[in-house]
């Protein structure tokens, strides 16, 4: 292949994934989706850092950071408002200066998707290197853009980690040219973007002196990476924590229970993995991007030997499940092991069964795209991939934007997870329901309520209603802002009620360009529940983001009131398993809770929205409608409707889960 067209090539894709991928985070910011954790903070301590106040943010307090149902705890003498007390990101000082020019979680979105999609380079130039072939390269390139994990860094808010897998490939491609101060520079960058990342700095080292000899410079690597580990650990953290122990470490105790009672299920005579089953599960998913090739280089693969370990050992899913931003520092290794997997096995070919080399590393490219591509089909978020959605705008943002307004720049606030990186560009901002010393409070009752579940969201907002401490400015669409007063006024009568605007949210009629509409609408009912509702529409949208084990997606419904309800009732949602049960997976929904069942008119249509559904591949969603506010109250029967029912008629199945 001609250079001219390989780098050509090369462009295209590297531009074709940055635009998919831009416009995808972009838009999923501008829906309001991406959280005060972790687009808010990193975009409050970038622009803090750019105001003068390094690693500054105040986005935990109150319930914010929960593990396992134990909040945040710090040692004494801790610096809580510190990302040093966190993790240690250095790069976000650099990262500063982009807010001289344009501040804003735009900035960071266009940076990291950049960043990331020019990793094609390195592992285009890594493979043409060692497979002396720029199909090969181009290949390669595009098993990296198509990783399900390096897709789903770039759709997880933001964090300087997730732009691992760029510097380690560089530095890798650097080591192999012997480029050493350049590696040297690249290096220390990696080791800033977080705390372990020096771990995969160190395997660099190791691999210098053990497979290339040069002990001198490898072990110099080594130590490097190792003592600037410690101090992160050791000393950094431990003296903005206040010592502290780490919050996350309940979630290897699972692996550490299994490690201990294997020993002990072998001398039984069961035959078991050291390790939890879903380590081996992560394990092999991240090697099906490569067609398994890098299963044929283990010593490479050790490369990624840490982030396997930090991920695959966690019991959460949120790490084994190879998304988010926490698998993408393992797919250098990966990707690394899978081209010297593609020589080797060409290199012995030829040797030994006389077959034209180049040839195989044809064929062996053809495999590892083959790998990447059914992976990003089945786990992916940008096209192949099953779960793709084209996005569009959903107008809450504009119908946002006037509240926005009326909030001065300098002013503390306290704002619901999805408005709060809306509103960080400012020294004190605070994730509702903590409200600390802000004057002015945003609550999107329609949004994601986190860390509070949707019911417990509605008492919260009413509590404000109700207040004679804080007035109501404005609402509209699921959005209510309140001001705090100097002084408490007596409260005359009932309580604040939100003007007509404020209920938009519950309206199918207003719903955004790209919303599913009331799918049957203009025929028969999907179900009917005695003869108060009828379900006329279903609709799940998957959440843009990569799991290897579980599922998400956003269901909605649209329900017609056949009649007046004289008390309320609640719809809750259910998970049809491949066993048949259903299951209940009901975090309510704000419909429901603000405009309940006994205010609906008869002919009057309702859309309920519901938060985030986790949920297996394979499973069908199904709803039931309860007498009552609770999920176990009794339930009505279905009387009616074209659509499969089960748990004693009286849980509708409205389709299979995305």
């Amino acid at each position: 292949m001609a250079p001219r067209l390989a780098a050509l090539c090369l462009a295209l894709m590297v531009s074709a994934y940055g635009l998919a991928a831009g416009r995808l985070a972009l838009y999923r910011h501008w829906n309001l989706e991406s959280q005060a954790l972790d687009m808010g903070y990193a975009d409050q301590i970038t622009w803090n850092m750019a105001q003068g106040r390094p690693f500054r943010f105040t986005v935990f307090r109150g319930q914010v950071g929960a593990e396992f149902g134990r909040p945040l705890q710090l040692g004494p003498g801790a610096d809580r408002d510190s990302l040093l007390a966190y993790h240690v990101e250095l790069l976000f000082a650099p990262l500063a200066l982009l807010y001289l020019v344009r501040p804003g979680p735009e900035t960071l979105i266009v940076v990291l998707t950049a960043v990331l999609a020019l990793g094609a380079v390195p592992t285009y130039l890594l493979a043409r290197r060692h497979l002396g072939s720029r199909a090969a390269g181009l290949a390669f390139a595009a098993v990296y853009l198509l990783y399900p994990s390096v897709q789903g860094a770039n759709l997880s808010d933001f964090h300087l980690v997730s732009m691992a897998p760029t510097f380690l490939l560089w530095g890798l491609w650097l080591l192999e040219e012997r480029r050493y101060r350049s590696f040297a520079a690249v290096a220390i960058l990696s080791a800033f973007l977080k705390e372990e990342v020096g771990l995969l700095v160190a395997m660099m080292g190791l691999y210098v002196w053990l497979r290339r000899g040069q002990r001198r410079l490898g072990l110099g690597i080594v130590g490097a990476s190792c003592a600037w580990v410690a101090l992160c650990f050791l000393v950094i953290i431990p003296r903005f924590s206040g010592g502290a122990p780490s919050l996350f470490a309940a979630r290897y105790a699972g692996a550490i229970a299994h490690l201990r009672g294997w020993p002990a299920a072998l001398a039984a005579g069961r035959l078991d993995w050291p390790v939890p089953g879903f380590t081996v599960g992560y394990v092999l998913e991240l090697a099906a991007s490569t067609g398994f090739l890098a299963l044929l280089a283990p010593f490479e693969l050790a490369l990624a030997a840490p982030a396997v370990a930090i991920n695959g050992l966690s019991s959460s899913a949120w790490q084994h499940g190879g998304g988010a931003h926490y698998s993408a520092e393992a797919v250098p290794g990966f990707l690394f092991a899978a081209i010297l997997a593609v020589r080797r096995v060409s290199d012995w070919t030829a040797g030994r069964l006389r077959l034209d080399a180049r040839g195989v590393v044809f064929v062996l490219s053809l495999v590892a795209v083959t790998g990447a591509l059914v992976q990003s089909r089945q786990h992916g978020i940008l096209p192949p991939a099953r779960r793709y959605v084209w996005p569009e705008a959903s107008g809450r943002l504009e119908r946002l934007r006037p509240l926005l307004a009326r909030i001065p720049a300098g002013a503390p606030v306290s704002a619901q997870s999805n408005v709060f990186p809306h509103l960080s560009n400012r020294e004190r901002v605070y994730v509702f329901p903590a409200i600390e010393d802000a004057r002015f409070v945003l609550v999107d009752v329609a949004g994601t309520s986190d860390p509070l579940y949707p019911d417990e969201l509605y008492t919260e907002a009413s509590v404000l209603l109700a207040s004679g401490r804080y007035v109501l400015l404005d609402a509209n669409d699921g959005f209510v802002l309140f001001e705090r007063l100097d002084h408490a006024r007596p409260l005359v009568g009932s309580p604040a009620s939100p003007p007509p605007p404020f209920f938009t949210f519950t309206r199918p009629a207003d719903e955004g360009p790209g919303a599913a509409r009331a799918a049957g609408s203009a025929g028969a009912p999907l179900a009917q529940f005695d003869d108060l509702f009828e379900v006329i529409g279903f609709h799940a949208e998957p959440v843009p983001e990569v799991s290897f084990v579980v599922r998400r997606a956003i269901p909605t419904l649209y329900v017609r009131a056949r009649r007046p309800a004289a008390a309320a009732f609640r719809f809750t949602t259910f998970r049809l398993g491949q066993d048949g049960l259903a299951r209940i997976h009901d975090d309510g929904n704000p419909t429901q809770l603000w405009r309940p069942t006994y205010r609906w008119e008869a002919g009057d249509t309702l859309r309920l929205r519901y938060p985030p559904l986790t949920y297996s591949p394979g499973e069908q969603f199904g709803v039931g409608v309860q007498r009552g506010v609770e999920t176990e109250g009794v339930r009505l029967r279905i009387s009616g409707g074209t659509v499969p029912v089960t748990d004693g008629d009286r849980v509708a199945i409205l389709g299979r889960l995305p």
